[in-house]
């Protein structure tokens, strides 16, 4: 919605959501996040990302970390930039900061869902697939905080053909 604070997670669920949302003129949304994802940038460079109704960092994009994907670029796009803000991890992911954040909304992937509405997104089949990073503190403050929504994203199968969709989540 207009005026969310936005939190994306790696992958490309988040990538492909962020590509939407800039398509469907989304105005004034915030960014709060524990990755600086690329089309994050593009939607703050777009003008749709003004930071102006954040509960809290009102006018800053706070992040703490960000892959690239043209490094020139990003320096010269965040080098002195005051409407952005890189913080520790233990700033951008605390849980007291985060339920301070009134409309956030939190999209990140997770591997599989059971029947039960479980969820993993680190493990599956006891080895590991990635880190969870943010993924249970974004979701948890979701729940806690005013107007907070969490989007736990995957697609139905994996890329070998499997269903991510099961009965119940393997041992591990």
């Amino acid at each position: 919605r207009d005026r969310d604070i936005i939190q994306l997670g790696i992958g490309s669920l988040p990538s492909a959501c962020v590509a939407a949302m800039a398509d469907a003129g989304f105005k004034d949304l915030g960014v709060h996040t524990e990755m600086m994802n690329f089309g994050l940038i593009k939607m703050i460079e777009s003008g749709q990302v003004t930071n102006a109704y954040k509960s809290l960092d009102r006018g800053r994009s706070v992040w703490s970390f960000a892959f690239p994907v043209d490094v020139k670029w990003y320096y010269e796009t965040i080098h002195r930039n005051q409407s952005m803000a890189v913080y520790d991890i233990d700033y951008t992911n605390n849980m007291q900061v985060l339920t301070r954040i009134d409309n956030m909304i939190a999209i990140d992937n997770c591997v599989a869902v059971d029947l039960l509405g479980q969820q993993c997104s680190g493990f599956y089949e006891k080895r590991p697939i990635s880190s969870t990073g943010g993924f249970f503190q974004f979701h948890i403050f979701c729940a806690q905080s005013r107007g907070g929504r969490g989007v736990a994203s995957m697609t139905s199968r994996s890329r070998h053909g499997t269903s991510r969709i099961v009965p119940f989540l393997p041992e591990g």
